[in-house]
């Protein structure tokens, strides 16, 4: 269960049906009916909650400590769900299930925008870097796949702005001549 999707899925099924059990038999006892029935209720959502709040902080306790790991080391151009996941002592399936449910994001997305983050940083901190090398530098192997890639986030190639600062540059430079 989670806020946008509150919908349980109970192991424990003998507790709820044992409080259950209880309140429809206060039907037997009407004049206790109402405070018993509301004493077995509270008694079924006090059985319910822990868990629920456990498997919701532990969702973001792994989703927080994954993206750490993959902010700190996504220059690894062998980063993988697997390798994270291995980290956290956790299956893949399981890490991925608790970023896409935490962050509404897969691994390969956040991967992928950290890396496109630090492209664009080193890009505008030094424009005379070639795609090759700023592709290397951010963890990617293909410097053609990185420009595929750098080009959806950003609506433009990495060599046309790396051209476009350049060029902006000269022409501040020659202003100030």
């Amino acid at each position: 269960a989670t806020p946008e999707n509150p919908i349980l899925n109970f192991t424990d099924s003998h507790i709820i049906k044992y409080f259950t059990g209880t309140i429809l038999k206060c039907k037997n006892n009407p004049e206790n009916a109402d405070l018993i029935s509301l004493a077995n209720f509270y008694k079924i959502i006090s059985a319910l909650t822990p868990k629920t709040l456990n498997s919701f902080s532990e969702y973001r306790k792994y989703s927080d400590l994954a993206l750490e790991y993959i902010s700190q080391n996504y220059l690894n151009p062998n980063l993988t769900i697997q390798s994270v996941s291995t980290h956290l002592n956790i299956s893949s399936p399981y890490l991925t299930r608790i970023l896409k449910k935490e962050t509404g994001m897969s691994f390969s997305e956040h991967l992928i925008r950290i890396r496109i983050k630090a492209a664009d940083s080193i890009i505008n901190n030094n424009p005379q870097a070639s795609v090759t090398e700023i592709a290397t530098q951010v963890g990617f192997f293909d410097p053609y796949y990185f420009s595929k890639v750098f080009k959806k986030y950003n609506n433009i190639t990495p060599s046309a702005l790396i051209k476009e600062l350049r060029q902006k540059k000269a022409f501040e430079a020659h202003k100030d001549e």
